[in-house]
């Protein structure tokens, strides 16, 4: 398989617009036909508070990023229960 069209691209989960400037989140955001978000901050010992923004709003970033799309992206969630296997969540 081709990849060519596959950007990755460094920033911050917790920050708005994933920490990209206006300027590429835009270009991003008309470019963007699969949007994949695997990432999180996963500590068993942390307290969920310390981890909410980065793990829930992270989320949050990627799904507004694939809304602010034209291209009605493709969206892919992996959850980290969900590489462990053993059931469907």
């Amino acid at each position: 398989p081709s990849t060519e069209r596959l950007r990755v691209l460094l920033g911050r989960l917790e920050a708005e617009r994933l920490g990209l400037d206006e300027d590429r989140y835009a270009q991003l955001a008309a470019a963007v036909d699969v949007v994949v978000h695997n990432g999180a901050w996963v500590n068993g010992v942390f307290p969920y508070g310390e981890l909410r923004d980065c793990n829930v709003g992270g989320t949050l970033q990627a799904l507004q990023l694939a809304a602010r799309s034209p291209r009605n992206p493709l969206f892919c969630f992996v959850s980290t229960l969900s590489v462990f296997g053993g059931g469907h969540f």
